[in-house]
């Protein structure tokens, strides 16, 4: 990285926004749009159309950048400025956010990625006004309880990216073993129907809307995952008509007489009225998760010990189709948008620490204190890379 110093007064004075760009890449040996192949191919994937940088983007970005370590920053190759036209509900016109590239977990190794990043913000408000630039009144998943709400947004943005190009470029410390301890998170699998079923059984508090009999209850958790099955076309998984739900609880009889041998557990019939009740938690929990496309924006289900969901998102940010659990959110949560996955809850760890004082960070203590055992709040050099139970990819 070029060591040139750091000229705060020259980040106030009325220069044009190109020299200010000039500046700040000379600055920290970046490039201020995608221009790189990963960038473009970035562009590509999300369908991302870069914006002119505002001179007040340029300077919150440089002095956003100036706050992380230099070994953090040193990772950081290329930022865009994207643009949308999306209205978002909820905020108070268009929906910032940001994009990292590439982040790399397949299959439970490390690929190798680029350090590409893109931020969006909106040109109609003034920057500069406190009021125009709340997170709690811009991003996604978040009300007055967060730790972050009173953040900066367009700072909080490009920490939580920075966060993601830390995450993946130094250590995948979302998915370490220490982490999950920390924060409470489970793997659940990778979409194994049984397991799924089982953790879903067994964290409700009223799995279904009666007390099954023995053999009731063997067709009741075959009959989840029938609907959790891989091959189940999302229309089937979430609908509570009669007719789809006969379809795919039929399997779970397997061969056995309608009312069975005794004649002391329920038909095909009574079983679908018992996934269709609304008493019953483990078939509602299942549709939550595939009818939201952020099942996690939902809040708690006060009927279920843990909170759990499939832990997908779009474009290259998945774990390979693997459920995550974690426990019911907490009064000192940073946002609900940590609960999306791991390595949602590290970025939203990183950027709330280095968006907020670092002598007293608008962290959970436990978040905190993993943080800094972890040096993340030091320049240091990175770890080797792993992921738990993995080993790093060639």
């Amino acid at each position: 990285m070029i060591a040139l110093p750091l000229h705060p007064q020259a980040m106030r004075e009325p220069l044009d926004v190109d020299a200010l760009i000039r500046f700040t890449e000379a600055r920290f040996d970046i490039k201020m749009a995608l221009v790189g192949e990963i960038g473009q191919q970035f562009k590509t994937n999300f369908e991302i159309t870069e914006k002119d940088w505002s001179v007040e983007g340029v300077r919150r970005l440089y002095r956003q950048l100036a706050t992380f370590p230099e070994s953090h920053v040193s990772l950081l190759k290329e930022i865009g400025r994207s643009g949308s036209d999306k209205d978002y509900p909820n905020t108070a016109g268009k929906q910032w956010t940001g994009l990292a590239a590439g982040v790399p977990i397949q299959d439970e190794c490390q690929t190798d990625i680029a350090g590409v990043i893109s931020v969006m913000y909106d040109d109609g408000l003034d920057l500069a006004e406190p009021e125009n630039r709340n997170v709690g009144r811009f991003l996604l998943g978040r009300d007055k309880t967060d730790l972050s709400y009173d953040r900066d947004a367009l700072d909080y943005i490009v920490a939580h990216e920075m966060g993601h190009v830390v995450d993946t470029q130094q250590y995948v410390y979302s998915m370490t073993p220490d982490f999950f301890a920390c924060t409470g998170w489970e793997d659940i699998g990778k979409g194994e129907p049984g397991p799924i079923a089982d953790f879903i059984i067994a964290n409700a508090k009223q799995p279904f809307n009666r007390p099954l009999l023995p053999e009731e209850q063997i067709i009741a958790h075959k009959g989840l995952m029938q609907i959790l099955a891989p091959n189940i076309p999302k229309k089937s998984r979430i609908s509570d008509e009669r007719e789809d739900l006969e379809e795919l609880l039929e399997p779970a009889y397997d061969g056995r007489s309608v009312f069975g041998d005794t004649g002391k557990y329920c038909d095909i019939l009574e079983m679908v009225e018992i996934f269709r009740h609304k008493g019953s938690t483990a078939p509602a929990h299942v549709r939550r998760s595939f009818a939201e496309d952020e099942p996690y924006l939902a809040g708690n289900r006060n009927d279920m010990n843990h909170q759990i969901h499939e832990g997908r998102a779009k474009g290259s940010l998945s774990w390979g189709g693997h459920w995550f659990a974690f426990p019911s959110y907490g009064t000192q949560k940073i946002s609900l948008y940590q609960y999306k996955a791991p390595w949602e809850d590290f970025a939203e760890t990183y950027a709330s620490y280095f968006t907020s004082d670092p002598r007293n960070p608008k962290l959970p203590a436990k978040h905190a204190q993993w943080f800094t055992d972890n040096h993340l709040d030091k320049n240091v050099p990175t770890r080797k890379p792993k992921v738990s139970g993995g080993e790093p990819c060639e």
